[in-house]
C-alpha cells in the first residue's frame, strides 16, 4: 500500500500538484436538483495555488472513454454547496459551506490502471458542464414529470373473446364471452 501511495504522489509531483488535505472525500450538494456526490480530492497547483477537482480512476478505460468523468468532475467543480466534514467513524452533518473556487474548465484524472503505474491526466470539465446542462438536467426534469398520464378511461381488465377459425381460414361462430369472475 505504501508503494501505491508513493507512485501516486510521484505522479502528482510530476504534474506540480499537491492534495489540499482539507478537501478529501467531501460531499457536494445541489439541493434544487436533488443531486449529491463525493469527490475524491481537490488539488492545488504548485505554481499558482489554483485549485482543481481530481478523481482517482483505476479502470483501464478511464481515459479512453472520458465522457462520464468529464460530467462527473464538472458537477463537483460547479456545485453550490459543500457538506461539512463527516466524522471518521460515520454519521451526518448539518453544516454546509460554499464550494471552494476551483477551476471550472480543467479537472484531473489520477489514473492508476495498474498498481505500480500512475499518471495525471487533464480533462475538459467545461465540456462536461455543457453536457450536464444540455443533456442531464433536461433528462432529469423530464423523468420527474407527473403529467404524462392524463386520466384513466377504465380500470377493467381486457379479456379478448376468442374467434374460431376453420381449416380453410374462414371465421366460425363466436364463443360466448367468458363469464366475469
Amino acid at each position: 500500500a505504501r508503494a501505491v501511495q508513493d507512485i501516486w504522489k510521484a505522479a502528482l509531483d510530476d504534474a506540480s500538484l499537491t492534495v489540499d488535505t482539507g478537501y478529501v472525500e467531501r460531499i457536494i450538494l445541489y439541493p434544487e436538483l436533488y443531486i449529491a456526490g463525493t469527490f475524491d480530492r481537490i488539488v492545488a497547483s504548485w505554481d499558482t495555488g489554483e485549485l482543481y477537482i481530481a478523481d482517482i480512476k483505476t479502470g483501464p478505460n478511464a481515459v479512453n472513454y472520458p465522457h462520464p468523468t468529464a460530467i462527473q468532475l464538472a458537477i463537483y467543480a460547479n456545485a453550490p454547496l459543500l457538506a461539512g466534514p463527516i466524522p471518521k467513524d460515520g454519521g451526518t452533518t448539518t453544516e454546509f459551506e460554499p464550494m471552494p473556487d476551483v477551476n471550472k474548465d480543467i479537472g484531473f484524472i489520477i489514473h492508476m490502471p495498474e498498481e505500480r503505474k500512475a499518471e495525471v491526466v487533464p480533462i475538459n470539465i467545461k465540456a462536461g458542464w455543457e453536457a450536464f446542462n444540455d443533456i442531464c438536467v433536461p433528462t432529469q426534469k423530464w423523468r420527474r414529470r407527473k403529467d404524462l398520464i392524463q386520466h384513466r378511461i377504465s380500470a377493467a381488465a381486457w379479456a379478448p373473446t376468442p374467434r374460431l377459425v376453420t381449416a380453410d381460414g374462414a371465421g366460425g361462430p363466436q364463443d360466448p364471452p367468458p363469464a366475469a369472475p
